[in-house]
Order: C-alpha cells, then structure tokens, then sequence
C-alpha cells in the first residue's frame, strides 16, 4: 500500500497573503513609531545634561601671626628722699635748789618783789607833793604749799611734750611751786621736785608760766599763797 500524503496548511497564495500582511503590519507600525517619535519631542522638553564644571581651585593665602608684644614694664616709683631727723637739743635748765630751811622764810623773799614808791619830781617854787602811799604786798605765810585746783586757774596751759623725750619713750613727773600775788600775778615759779629730765622739768615751768591765775583768798582778803602744780608726762 502506498503511503498518503499530507495536504498542506496553507496554499501558496494564502501564504503570499500573510507574507504579505506582516511585511505591512511592521512597515505601520514603524511610520506610527514615527509620528510619535515627532509629536513626543514636541509635547515634552528634552532635558539636555549640562557639562559638569571643572571644580575652581581657591589658594587661601595662610594667616600672618600677630606679632607679640611683650609688656611694658611698670616703673617703680621713686622712693621720696628720707626726711632729716631734727634733733632739738635739750635745753639745759638748772633748777634752783631749794633748801628745806628757805620754805620758812619766804616771807623775806618774796619782800623783794614789793615795788618802791616813786617819788614826784620838785617842779618850779612849789613844794613837792607827798608820794602816793601804795598798799604793800602781805608775804606769804609760813604756811606749806597748797595743792593747785583747777578752780585756781583762770588759764591753765598745757605742757608741750619735748620731741626728743617722747621719740625716746622718757616720761616724768614734774611739781611746780608758784607764789600767786593778791592781784592773780605770778610772783615766782620754781621747780620743787624735778623729774631727773632737764627738757620735762623746764617744759612743765614754761606752762606754769604761761598759766593765768585767780587771787588767793584768806578771810575774804586777798593774800600772797603759793601753791604746787603737779605735770605729769606720760606717753600714751
């Protein structure tokens, strides 16, 4: 028995035809590929890389260092000059020397003090005119000293601390006797018992001195007394 053949699929003009109508499909579809290509491009902006720069190089010129100042030194002050010491010397004082047996017979001392009467100069014919008797001073009594109250003084200076006793720290104690006249006035000053310092003794019977006093009063009437003062110098 002799083989069949089989009939083919397709006939030679069918397969003409689809030869054919994919050789169209693919000419279509690139004319549409096409024409969208075109409208495409003029719908959307095309986006165009820029060049990347070529990165700038900066030189940044290094700093200067600031010089260093070193610091002014201060000056130091002059130190002032030192002032001289001025030394007073001290003034020698010789105080008098009073003896025990002097204190009873004041009285004829201080009868010195009395002032004589003045006698009026003969002028022309006429006799002269008697002198003016003048009431003389009672002497003090033979009675001891009394001690000065501050109702005695109608002034009482203050003794001046000599400079060379008191930068050499020297204290003392200085009694001063003075006789007061019935008319408030210092007949006499005296040292009666000295501290052992010329400068101290003679600085307490400057300031004696210098004092103002009151009239010693006796029954009511003014009489001569004496009196002591008590100077004490003492640092601090």
């Amino acid at each position: 028995m002799g083989s069949k053949l089989t009939p083919p699929l397709f006939s030679r003009r069918e397969r003409y035809s689809l030869v054919l109508l994919s050789v169209s499909f693919i000419a279509f579809s690139a004319v549409v590929h096409m024409l969208l290509g075109g409208a495409s491009s003029g719908l959307f902006p095309k986006f165009t890389a820029q060049p990347t720069p070529s990165p700038q190089i900066i030189v940044l010129d290094s700093p200067t260092p600031k010089p260093r100042l070193s610091p002014t030194p201060t000056p130091r002050p002059t130190p002032p000059p030192p002032t001289p010491r001025i030394t007073t010397p001290p003034v020698p004082v010789h105080p008098p020397r009073i003896n025990p047996t002097s204190r009873a017979t004041s009285g004829a001392v201080e009868a010195q003090f009395s002032p004589q009467p003045i006698a009026t100069p003969f002028v022309g014919t006429t006799a002269p005119s008697a002198p003016p008797t003048e009431q003389p001073i009672p002497p003090p009594t033979s009675e001891p000293a009394l001690p000065m109250k501050d109702t005695n003084f109608r002034y009482k200076a203050t003794p001046d601390y000599p400079e060379l006793q008191l930068q050499e720290n020297i204290e003392g104690t200085v009694i001063v006797r003075v006789t007061i006249g019935p008319d408030a006035s210092l007949l006499d000053a005296a040292i009666d018992e000295s501290s052992g310092n010329a400068a101290l003794d003679a600085a307490a019977l400057a300031a004696a001195r210098a004092s103002l006093y009151t009239a010693p009063l006796r029954d009511g009437k003014p009489v001569t007394a004496q009196y002591l003062i008590v100077y004490e110098f003492k640092i601090g």
